[in-house]
């Protein structure tokens, strides 16, 4: 017996057939020469169209799972370089700033000590200001960090809000296009 594994044949309506073919011999009276061959074809075309759709799907699916470990390595790397950003924002900016309040709350001390009012009015009123200007640099990091539009109008809405924000605050032109898969179900 031969078995020929799926041979694929146009027909007469020029459509792609798969057969599997099997040839068993036909032995004559003497039971050792062959005086026929006995062949069956079995249509498989549509488990070979079905493998075929199979093979296809798992190419895409290989593809597919490639290209999420790539944006995942990428969003990873996009989180690392933004927590880098904030902790160097905060070492530069906000701590050498708070630490300068400290050492103004501190002689403004000396200067109640001394019983100068005027220095001590004009100093508080300087802590003051940069209390208030620190406390909006740290709203606006937090702000950055997870913007309150997220919440309360959903993706999509938040980010065509931060376009126009970006917009406004640099004077370029921005479109946002929402294909529909940024919306909320």
């Amino acid at each position: 017996e031969r078995v020929k594994p799926e041979s694929e044949i146009v027909d007469h309506a020029g459509r792609r057939r798969w057969f599997r073919i099997v040839k068993r011999p036909g032995f004559g009276p003497d039971g050792h020469s062959v005086e026929q061959v006995i062949g069956t074809a079995v249509d498989v075309t549509d488990f070979k169209l079905a493998e075929l759709r199979l093979t296809r799907e798992e190419t895409k699916l290989r593809r597919s799972r490639e290209e999420a470990r790539r944006l995942s390595r990428q969003l990873l790397r996009a989180q690392e370089d933004e927590r880098r950003r904030l902790a160097q924002e905060m070492h530069d900016d906000l701590t050498q700033r708070l630490a300068g309040l400290a050492m103004l709350a501190w002689s403004t001390s000396q200067a109640l000590e001394r019983g100068n009012g005027r220095d001590v009015r004009k100093s508080v009123e300087e802590i003051a200001g940069e209390l208030e200007r620190v406390a909006n640099e740290v709203g606006t990091m937090s702000r950055e960090l997870h913007p309150p539009a997220l919440t309360r109008l959903g993706l999509a809405d938040a980010m065509r809000s931060e376009c126009a924000t970006f917009a406004k605050r640099t004077g370029m032109e921005v479109e946002f296009v929402d294909s529909g898969s940024l919306s909320n179900p």
